[in-house]
This record gives C-alpha cells, sequence and structure tokens, in this order.
C-alpha cells in the first residue's frame, strides 16, 4: 500500500507520489518530501505568473512560499523560454528535488546570501511614518494580496487583514521564529489578538451592562488563551526584565546598550551579502600567502586598495 501523506496548503491526503522529494539539508530533510503537494504548487505558480508575467519570478515566489530556497543557476541550465509556467515549475523542481543537497538550506538562508534582508529593512526605514494619525490609517491603502487570503484564510476585511499582517511582522521584529510550529503558533497569537479587539469593539457598543458582562467573560478566556499560546512559544510578557532593575542580565544590558547607543552600520564592503566574498579574499586570500601558494587576483586587488607605497624625493 502506498504511504501517503496531507498537504500543508489544502489539508488533503495524498499518495507520496503527489509529492516532491526533499533535498536533504533543506528543512525538510528529516521527513524526506515537500509538505505541499505539486497540485498547489503547480496552482501557486501559476496565480504568481498571472500577477507578475515573469516565470522565474513565479517560481521564486513559490520557494519562498514553501520556504525553499532558490538556486538561478540551476533554473537557467533547466528552464528553457518554450515551457510554460507550470510546466517550468515542474521542472525546476524536478532537477532541484534530485539534488543531494541544496544550495540554501530554506528561504531564510536565501534571503540573507542575497542580501534581500538589507533591501527590505532599507525599505522599511525609508517609509517609516511619524505621524499616529497616518500610521492608524495605514490600513486604508493596504492590498490584500493571494498570500494573504492564503495564509490568514478567507472572510476578513481589509484593515483585519492589515492588523493581522502587521502584528505577525512586528512579533518576527522581537523573536526568532525558525520551525514551522513556531510560526503556527505564531500564527494563532495574531488571530487571538484580533479576536480580542473586535470583542472589544463590541463591548464598547453593548447596550446593557448584562451584556458586557458575557463579553468581559469572553475576553477573559480570549486572554487566558493568549496568555498559554504565548507561554507555549516562549513568548512570556515578563521574560525580559525591565532595563531599570539593578539585577538586570547581561543580554538586558546589551540590549540597554543598544538601544542607547547603537552599533553602527558595516561599510558598504563588509554588508552580508558580501560576506562570501570577504571571507575568500581576506581569509583564505592571507592563508595562501602564508603558505606561499599561488596568490588570488582578487586577494592582491583589494589589499593594494590599502596598500601605502613610499615615495622618494
Amino acid at each position: 500500500m502506498s504511504e501517503k501523506h496531507f498537504c500543508s496548503k489544502d489539508g488533503k491526503e495524498y499518495p507520496s507520489s503527489n509529492f516532491y522529494k526533499a533535498p536533504e539539508n533543506t528543512i525538510y530533510g528529516e521527513i524526506g518530501y515537500i509538505p505541499v503537494c505539486k497540485s498547489c504548487i503547480s496552482k501557486l505558480s501559476k496565480n504568481y505568473y498571472n500577477a507578475y508575467q515573469d516565470i522565474m519570478l513565479s517560481i521564486f515566489l513559490v520557494c519562498i512560499k514553501i520556504d525553499l530556497g532558490f538556486d538561478k543557476e540551476l533554473y537557467e541550465s533547466v528552464v528553457t523560454d518554450k515551457l510554460g509556467v507550470e510546466r517550468a515549475t515542474k521542472t525546476y523542481l524536478d532537477a532541484y528535488t534530485k539534488q543531494n543537497n541544496s544550495k540554501f538550506t530554506n528561504a531564510d538562508d536565501m534571503g540573507y546570501a542575497l542580501g534581500l534582508f538589507d533591501v527590505i529593512y532599507d525599505y522599511l526605514k525609508a517609509s517609516d511614518l511619524e505621524d499616529k494619525e497616518e500610521i492608524e490609517m495605514e490600513w486604508v491603502t493596504y492590498k490584500v494580496t493571494e498570500n494573504d487570503i492564503s495564509f490568514w484564510g478567507k472572510d476578513y476585511s481589509q484593515e483585519e487583514y492589515y492588523l493581522l499582517t502587521k502584528t505577525f511582522d512586528d512579533y518576527l521584529d522581537s523573536f526568532t521564529v525558525e520551525t514551522p510550529s513556531a510560526r503556527e503558533l505564531l500564527k494563532q497569537i495574531c488571530l487571538t489578538t484580533l479576536e480580542i479587539r473586535n470583542l472589544r469593539d463590541i463591548q464598547r457598543s453593548a447596550e446593557s451592562q448584562e451584556q458586557k458582562l458575557v463579553h468581559n467573560k469572553t475576553i477573559d478566556e480570549l486572554t487566558t488563551r493568549l496568555l498559554k499560546i504565548l507561554n507555549d512559544n516562549n513568548m512570556k510578557p515578563n521574560q525580559k526584565k525591565n532595563v531599570s532593575d539593578s539585577q538586570e542580565s547581561f543580554g538586558t544590558l546589551i540590549e540597554k546598550w543598544e538601544f542607547e547607543d547603537p552599533v553602527p552600520d558595516p561599510f558598504s564592503e563588509w554588508e552580508r551579502n558580501n560576506i562570501y566574498k570577504d571571507v575568500g579574499i581576506w581569509i583564505i586570500g592571507h592563508i595562501r600567502k602564508m603558505l606561499g601558494k599561488d596568490k588570488i587576483e582578487e586577494y592582491e586587488e583589494e589589499l593594494e586598495k590599502y596598500t601605502v607605497e613610499r615615495v622618494d624625493d
């Protein structure tokens, strides 16, 4: 009897042949397959293509969606211009999953290596809103995407999709979320927070005291549930000590120093997206020179920039 798996996208059970195998060094290496069925992946790529009319971008976004790295060199070697988006997606993932080891273990690794998070950070910093009224009304211009509906579910308002996504992003800025189960707990935190907010709005408009008491009880139950989820995800509200406490830990001291006198941004040549080049030049280059090996041309070029030559009168 053929082994079956559940698809994390549509929640249905399919034979193992309906799933792509996972390279050993990816986050799905231990279970051996990508837990989104081939049919759902095909639909995702088609939806992205309808939105952006670009096959490579569509497959790139699919990889981010299912938490895989995208290998551009592999894509260019196996996908031809004659293929449609669904066939191109299958061709790429067939080639990708035949590798024992992929270039990136997951989408986050790819983002760091390509410097995508630096670009996103610069964009967010550039678009900060200082006016409180503008921040409160930002949801008016928020565009609900297919990803929002797929992640949060249907039938939320534009404002609710914005608040859910913003709350999720705020947590990601403050806590490390590395596993699918941790992301799911974080998702439940956001949904419960929205429930409490909506119920408080209803409570304020309640006409009778009896109705308000009923809403109060439900709000207390939801708050208890929220605190339990926070506890399950090691996000207790009291886990960080007050920075004014004389018994503060070394970690909170560092946080205080970083807030009051942050470390300056690195020089452009030491940004994260150049780290592999930097290691190759400044570490491997020095070692090869010490061992009398052939020198790396890039190492000589970089060293020359910082070399002071004596000029005779």
